[in-house]
């Protein structure tokens, strides 16, 4: 949850040999619960914290019986599942049309304003670009409320 996929996005691209991407990010409704990932010790379902925009990996990581109950008693259920794809745009002499790439999926409250969203886009792009990727342009169905 909350990790970007940067170096399997460039390796997929790659593959591909596509230079060109278009970004897209959206959030649809989910329930709201709490897990335990054994295999990682995290608990997902949280509303992920964001840091300029970007949300923060693994920031409900934890062997602390006080701090997931502090968690609990002080932090919001994710509401929404935010997911970012990159869709590679092919160059004029291929004929195929390539799947989209999901490069992250965290969970989010209806708090996120446009300056979170300009802010994680600008990171994306940077991303992208020190692995020779090139967005040209992104596109969100999110309601932005403040």
């Amino acid at each position: 949850e909350a990790e970007f996929r940067f170096d399997q996005l460039q390796k997929h691209f790659d593959d591909l040999n596509v230079q060109y991407a278009f970004g897209s990010e959206d959030a649809t409704s989910i329930i709201k619960k709490i897990k335990y990932d054994s295999t990682t010790n995290k608990f997902n379902g949280f509303a992920t914290p964001l840091d300029h925009g970007v949300p923060i990996k693994e920031y409900y990581k934890t062997d602390s019986f006080d701090k997931l109950k502090l968690w609990f008693n002080s932090n919001d259920k994710s509401s929404l599942l935010n997911v970012h794809m990159i869709q590679p745009v092919q160059s004029t002499n291929q004929t195929i049309i390539r799947s989209p790439f999901l490069l992250s999926a965290y969970g989010i409250d209806n708090t996120t304003t446009a300056n979170d969203i300009l802010q994680r886009w600008w990171y994306i792009f940077n991303q992208c670009l020190q692995r020779n990727i090139r967005i040209i342009g992104f596109s969100t169905g999110e309601k932005i409320t403040n």
